[in-house]
């Protein structure tokens, strides 16, 4: 079985604005990044009298989404004004085209990634007339969900116990540590 070339075909990201209603900034929005998998933190690891390390993975990094949108939208910018502790939801939507599909229903795959976090900015320094970007980024991330198509691909909930385990090994674990669930 051959693996399949999709292109994406763009990106239009939706912010939870203070009334409830999303924000749409697809007329701005110059780039994006999503998490698609999981950033290890270790530490290397060198055996005594050895030529050779490795790193051992003790953590998984935390989320962050970068975007950056062209100009200043001050509608984007209040929602800066979030109480500690309150996250807002973030969507991202996005289409994947198969340009070697055999039939119609299987061109296009839509890509959604949820996440609520909070925001920080980073305006762009302006010099002349030029167009200037606001650097944005999704931080302290609770909750986030990427899926393409029917399939979920990432799941994270830091209420549920982190990153969604296919494996079971955080179960495992907790059983062991004599903490249930």
């Amino acid at each position: 079985m051959a693996l399949e070339f999709l292109t994406l075909r763009g990106v239009n990201l939706y912010a939870e604005g203070d009334d409830g209603n999303a924000l749409n900034t697809h007329l701005s929005l110059q780039e994006i990044k999503l998490v698609a998998g999981l950033n290890e933190e270790g530490e290397t690891f060198t055996p005594a009298a050895g030529n050779g390390a490795i790193k051992v993975p003790t953590n998984r990094a935390e989320i962050e989404v970068p975007y950056t949108l062209a100009g200043v939208q001050p509608e984007v910018m209040s929602l800066f004004v979030t109480p500690l502790g309150i996250r807002r939801k973030f969507t991202a939507f996005g289409v994947l085209v198969s340009e070697y599909a055999q039939t119609e229903a299987d061109r296009e795959r839509q890509v959604v990634a949820t996440m609520y976090g909070r925001l920080n900015a980073d305006m762009a320094s302006h010099t002349g007339s030029g167009l200037t970007g606001t650097e944005y980024t999704i931080h302290s991330v609770s909750k986030y969900v990427l899926q393409i198509g029917n399939k979920e691909i990432l799941r994270f909930n830091i209420e549920q116990g982190g990153w969604f385990d296919a494996g079971g090994q955080r179960s495992r674990i907790n059983q062991m540590l004599g903490i249930n669930g």
